[in-house]
């Protein structure tokens, strides 16, 4: 069809209640769908009926230019399209896997990726498209990451993420861990660096991800002030999400790295999650 059918027909898939029982309190970052029911049987009937197809090929078609011209409507088309493309993508995802193999397979991945990288630092992106993008890339690791055991090199028994599609890896060729990163420096644009935080939080749990996070934020010292910032200087929702999201990354640097685990304790990562571990339980 054209843009104004397809945006329309997005537009109805974002809103399609997916849930199949009441909706329970939201409960974690990102998900616009996350801590509701169980939705895969309406997810499966949807893939089934075919959804998946033009929903990746809206994708494919990709995000449009990242300062669209106002008078160019056909700009504001692509640009509007994908990012409730993406929007789509995370309600189909958010707790069913139904959509996850498709979506993969149609490669919906690498436009993401590219949006994530091309909107990190746009001053203008009134369509919120790196937020939405970032979404979507979450759903989609949430289902493309698998954990098995394996011997380090002391002989210990830790988990290894795997990335057996390849979902996770395309977004680290993309260049995502550095967009992600640069988005960081832009404190007014909460959201924006909520599911960056986020984003980086599933890089750090795979292959060299969490190597290339320190080094690409030089160090550690990002995300033990972005722990200890003021809550009073964001919104609430605002202010949990980037804390939840960062102490994800903080955990993920920690885990099986005794150097990075030392460096976040000299850089005063305890004094912050000590504080928010005290006030959860008053």
């Amino acid at each position: 069809g054209d843009g104004d059918a397809r945006r329309d027909a997005l537009q109805t898939l974002a809103s399609i209640r997916l849930e199949s029982g009441p909706e329970r309190p939201h409960i974690d970052y990102p998900g616009r769908s996350a801590g509701r029911c169980d939705c895969s049987p309406r997810v499966g009937r949807l893939v089934e009926a075919g959804v998946v197809a033009p929903l990746a090929a809206v994708l494919l078609r990709g995000h449009g230019p990242t300062e669209p011209d106002p008078e160019d409507e056909e700009d504001w088309d692509e640009t509007v399209l994908f990012a409730l493309a993406a929007q789509c993508c995370t309600r189909l995802l958010a707790e069913a896997k139904a959509a996850f193999a498709p979506l993969a397979a149609a490669g919906a991945a690498t436009p993401l990726a590219n949006a994530v990288v091309a909107f990190a630092t746009v001053e203008d992106d009134d369509m919120e498209v790196f937020v939405h993008a970032c979404d979507a890339a979450s759903a989609l690791f949430a289902h493309a990451a698998t954990t098995s055991m394996v011997l380090d090199e002391r002989g210990c028994a830790v988990q290894q993420a795997r990335d057996d599609d390849g979902v996770l890896q395309s977004f680290l060729d993309a260049g995502a861990v550095e967009a992600c990163v640069a988005a960081l420096d832009h404190p007014e644009r909460e959201e924006r660096r909520a599911a960056a935080v986020n984003l980086l939080s599933e890089f750090c749990s795979f292959g060299d991800g969490a190597s290339r996070v320190v080094r690409e934020a030089n160090g550690v010292t990002k995300f033990v002030e972005l722990l200890g910032e003021d809550p009073d200087d964001h919104t609430e929702t605002a202010a949990n999400d980037l804390f939840t999201a960062t102490a994800r990354v903080v955990e993920g640097l920690a885990t099986d790295d005794g150097d990075r685990a030392d460096a976040l304790v000299a850089a005063g990562a305890l004094r912050p999650l000590k504080r928010a571990g005290v006030d959860s339980v008053r």
